[in-house]
């Protein structure tokens, strides 16, 4: 199998990690109730958004400097 770049791959990430942040809030809420969890899970959902858009990040600049 040759392994080649897939820009589709690093936007379904994005997706995913968008997805997770979007559930991460509400789950550590009732996991955790609700001063604490949702403070957590608000910051986890950060974390995850800025990892969503370093992919996205990584994926611009390869076209940017493809040749």
């Amino acid at each position: 199998m040759q392994t080649g770049y897939a820009p589709a791959v690093l936007v379904k990430l994005a997706d995913m990690l968008y997805r997770k942040a979007d559930q991460i809030v509400g789950l550590y809420t009732l996991v955790l109730g609700f001063i604490a969890g949702y403070m957590i899970g608000t910051a986890r959902a950060f974390m995850l958004r800025v990892q969503a858009q370093m992919a996205l990040c990584q994926k611009q600049i390869e076209e940017n400097t493809r040749s």
